[in-house]
């Protein structure tokens, strides 16, 4: 596969840094964007941690057992390697003026592909969630890929190619208790994607949405800090993860929220890792014609989700998922 150069957002962690790894194994030149830098011992031991299989010793007292590591040994030999090809460049994708800066600064780089990966998630019944969250988390998850894609696409279309990937989720198609706003902003995701492939047509980008299911991240960690910003987890750090919901205990949502929090986290560790997406991506950039919208994740939660959407009524669907939450 011919080398391209690509852009990701939300690079020093989770998806974006696994992408960002991976690709430049491919052969692809990388620029990975971060709103803060770690150094490149923390990435490995971020990315290593991601890739680690976790199964539960002990699941009601949240311990862990932890098993092999998913990356092949050739990934873990040229770690150090990749990590040093990989241009990281500072950038808060809620701040146009940083954006128009960034792009001035690689203007003499065609970007072939933009993969924006950049999102953050809170956690809270709509009632008592702050409407600045809910504004923050748009300004990330949906204007940050829009000011994105403004600012990459005249050059694309100036060049007549290019392809964007944008990153939703599967909560933009089933919807996480009392994480509304997250799953809004994945959903939006989705629809922006399926505007924009009408849009660039004609000028021969082309334009596609990856959306995982759970995947082991630091994602819940991210959001404690979110929430708490003194607040700094591991993602591996189940139990006192959990006993740092960001609920008061006289919220009448208490009781309900804290067996759905409990779910999220305990869930996410053992979920697939984040090279299952990565190497999904990789085979999107390499096919000529790609679809609108991708999947990547267990077949639970991504090719059996979409198929009882199809099959059985909204109610039962949503009972469901509020059973799989524990509610």
């Amino acid at each position: 596969m011919k080398s391209k150069q690509i852009l990701i957002t939300g690079a020093s962690s989770g998806l974006g840094l696994s992408h960002a790894i991976y690709l430049t194994y491919k052969g692809h030149e990388v620029i990975g964007t971060y709103k803060n830098r770690r150094d490149n011992e923390i990435l490995k031991e971020i990315f290593l941690r991601d890739h680690t299989r976790y199964k539960y010793s002990n699941k009601k007292e949240s311990m862990l057992k932890k098993g092999k590591i998913f990356i092949s040994q050739d990934i873990q030999e040229k770690l150090d390697f990749l990590l040093d090809q990989i241009t990281f460049i500072p950038l808060d994708v809620t701040k146009s003026q940083e954006i128009s800066h960034f792009i001035t600064n690689i203007d003499d780089t065609a970007i072939d592909v933009l993969i924006n990966n950049a999102g953050i998630g809170y956690f809270g019944p709509v009632e008592e969630s702050p409407i600045e969250n809910w504004i923050h988390q748009f300004e990330v998850n949906v204007l940050g890929y829009v000011r994105m894609i403004q600012a990459i696409l005249p050059q694309m279309r100036e060049r007549r190619s290019g392809l964007i990937i944008n990153t939703a989720s599967m909560a933009g198609m089933a919807t996480i208790p009392f994480q509304a706003g997250y799953s809004i902003s994945k959903a939006g995701i989705i629809r922006l994607t399926d505007s924009l492939r009408t849009e660039l047509k004609p000028f021969g980008i082309h334009v596609t949405t990856i959306s995982p299911g759970d995947i082991n991240t630091s994602f819940d960690a991210a959001t404690i800090t979110l929430h708490k910003a003194e607040a700094k987890y591991r993602s591996d750090e189940i139990a006192s993860m959990i006993q740092e919901i960001p609920l008061q205990k006289s919220s009448p949502y208490y009781t309900r929220s804290l067996i759905v929090w409990t779910n999220i986290i305990q869930n996410l560790i053992i979920s697939p890792p984040p090279m299952k997406v990565s190497k999904k991506i990789t085979q999107v950039i390499s096919t000529r014609n790609p679809k609108s919208f991708y999947t990547a994740g267990s077949l639970l939660q991504t090719t059996l989700l979409l198929f009882l959407q199809r099959i059985i009524s909204r109610e039962f669907f949503l009972w469901i998922i509020a059973k799989f939450y524990g509610v």
